[in-house]
């Protein structure tokens, strides 16, 4: 496989890890020297134990649901960029949408070495 398309298949399967809510699936895509900064300018996450508590800190409220609708991907060689909405949404269908451009290096292995999340409050839409 070349290595935009390890990439592809990594990044896709982070999002789709999002989608189903799989935490062990995501946990596989990183490595204990990954670093995920989310948003940017945040402490990063660095290694499996912090990243696994920034899922669990997303999921405190397991009556919503988290789901990136990605809008544009771009992969070149072992990085890539993608612009989604992440949809948050409560029982009721309330919540917020939260416009997010990741940032990926993916290494030849299919893990991530960094991700890092551009978003600030003027990406947050409430839905009512």
């Amino acid at each position: 496989m070349t290595p935009e398309n390890i990439t592809k298949e990594t990044v896709l399967n982070y999002f789709q890890a999002w989608r189903t809510n799989d935490k062990e699936k995501l946990l596989l895509l990183f490595t204990e020297e990954s670093v995920w900064e989310d948003p940017v300018g945040s402490k990063p996450n660095v290694g499996l134990k912090e990243i696994a508590s920034f899922w669990d800190n997303a999921h405190l409220d397991q009556s919503t649901t988290l789901s990136p609708v990605i809008n544009k991907e771009i992969y070149l060689g072992e990085e890539a960029l993608v612009s989604f909405t992440m949809q948050i949404r409560d029982n009721d269908g309330k919540g917020m949408d939260l416009e997010v451009t990741d940032y990926f290096k993916v290494n030849k292995n299919g893990n991530i070495d960094i991700a890092r999340a551009f978003w600030d409050q003027s990406c947050i839409k409430v839905i009512e």
